[in-house]
């Protein structure tokens, strides 16, 4: 598998990734952050090593979770010198990336939150975007229209489109995600994660990150195809734990309970409650 990896990347990374699959350092630093979903994070954790094929490095974070999740993380790392638990014992929320970024050996450091699943190819695809566009400093592994005719709730996000060298990105207008792959000069830049602070979740500030890495000089876009599954936009997702999804929207203060009915209602679902105060979702008949 890795010998093909390699093929799929352009030459320049090709000998980078060869050079160091004999040495011990990665191409790819992954950096996997956790707060009680576990369900997901296996998800997540599972088709990522399925299916990264480049030299790299794993670190899992757990903000303190309550839910089983550090025995998970403690057992995928266990005997693997290539895998780190970072098992914390308070919610650091996205502050919690920056002393792990600092670990990181990898020329490339990836960040994902624990609600996607990996797609065959994601690694390779992602990496030879970062040879085609030199001045790249941040690229999401989704695009930017949602598979709205898979179950995504979600929305179209302003983008142009730009090709290089049969290469395709499609450059942000305003932030991509905090699931991104940013290259090593962007941290030794100085850009760092924050938080949005609310009253149960600290959500990783990605609309500020994604600000601090253009104002490095760097562009900023998404991939132009799908490379990962976004389970925490789907709607089997909500439906299947809607009592976490409500307290995550009203602890969005720009979007809140009536941002996730609209958003919904957009992609023909309902958010309705019942009179004990129970939501629930269902599809526009």
């Amino acid at each position: 598998m890795l010998t093909r990896a390699r093929r799929l990347l352009p030459l320049p990374l090709r000998r980078v990734a060869s050079r160091l699959l004999h040495g011990e350092s990665p191409l790819l630093s992954s950096i996997i952050l956790n707060w009680n979903r576990r369900a997901l994070l296996e998800t997540t954790v599972n088709s990522y090593l399925a299916t990264v094929s480049v030299p790299y490095e794993l670190f899992i974070i757990d903000n303190g979770s309550s839910d089983g999740s550090h025995s998970f993380i403690s057992d995928v790392c266990a005997g693997h010198s290539n895998r780190h638990p970072v098992l914390l014992n308070e919610n650091l929320g996205g502050e919690a990336l920056n002393p792990v970024m600092a670990r990181a050996r990898g020329p490339f450091i990836h960040v994902s939150e624990n609600d996607v699943e990996f797609l065959p190819g994601w690694d390779t695809e992602l990496l030879s975007k970062f040879e085609a566009f030199p001045n790249l400093g941040q690229l999401s592994p989704f695009s930017p229209v949602p598979r709205a005719d898979e179950g995504e709730v979600w929305i179209e996000k302003p983008a142009e489109r730009l090709e290089r060298n049969g290469a395709t990105v499609m450059v942000a207008e305003g932030n991509v995600t905090t699931n991104c792959i940013v290259r090593r000069e962007v941290w030794e830049s100085g850009v760092r994660w924050r938080n949005i602070e609310s009253s149960t979740f600290r959500f990783p500030d990605d609309g500020n990150y994604s600000v601090d890495v253009k104002a490095a000089g760097f562009m900023v876009a998404w991939n132009d195809v799908y490379t990962v599954v976004n389970w925490g936009c789907h709607v089997d997702e909500y439906v299947a734990n809607l009592g976490y999804y409500i307290q995550n929207y009203a602890d969005k203060p720009w979007l809140g309970i009536e941002g996730f009915a609209a958003r919904l209602s957009d992609h023909g679902y309902i958010l309705s409650q019942d009179e004990t105060g129970r939501y629930s979702i269902a599809k526009n008949a």
